[in-house]
């Protein structure tokens, strides 16, 4: 099965994801978007992109959970 091509869309998104991840070490050290390109850039050279990927979905799936869990608790308490 063939995969399709990255999009500008689905980088943007991957590097808004990465950015939250990483606001503290980018804010302390103040980068500019090329710094942030390139500390990214070493960062896909040191990671297991498997492990990322299985590490991303599952913190995704616990955002979803709590999410949830708050909209139910919002129902109930109305």
């Amino acid at each position: 099965m063939a995969t399709k091509p990255p999009t500008l869309a689905s980088h943007s998104r991957l590097v808004n994801s990465m950015a939250a991840l990483l606001r503290n070490t980018i804010i302390k050290e103040t980068m500019d978007f090329n710094e942030i390109a390139m500390h990214f850039d070493k960062m896909v050279r040191k990671h297991d992109g498997t492990r990322v990927l299985n590490q991303a979905r599952r913190m995704y799936f616990e955002y979803l959970q709590a999410h949830r869990k708050q909209q139910l608790h919002k129902l109930y308490i109305s």
